[in-house]
């Protein structure tokens, strides 16, 4: 499952976000990006959604500005995860996280 179809209302934000930083290539991603897994960090209360399996992070793309995302890109300027705050109503929907 895709995670547009997982969690279609922060890839709405998170595409627009990235539209109106200049950013739409990476936006175009998200729309076939699929889930890996997830974690949340009790300290940060942040969530992060896994989109790439061991992927390193060469490039954050910080949507702060707009929404509480941080986009992780590799080397290759692909997505690896998203770093999110809040969103918890969404987030409610995902199973219990991956140790």
């Amino acid at each position: 499952m895709t995670l547009r179809e997982t969690l279609p209302e922060l890839v709405a934000d998170v595409e627009g976000a990235l539209v109106r930083l200049g950013r739409g290539a990476v936006a175009t991603q998200l729309r076939r990006a699929t889930l890996v897994r997830w974690t949340f960090d009790d300290f940060a209360q942040a969530t992060y959604l896994h989109l790439q399996e061991g992927g390193a992070v060469h490039e954050t793309i910080s949507l702060h500005d707009d929404i509480p995302v941080n986009v992780d890109l590799d080397r290759g300027g692909g997505i690896v995860g998203l770093d999110v705050e809040g969103y918890e109503a969404t987030l409610a929907r995902l199973e219990k996280p991956a140790p």
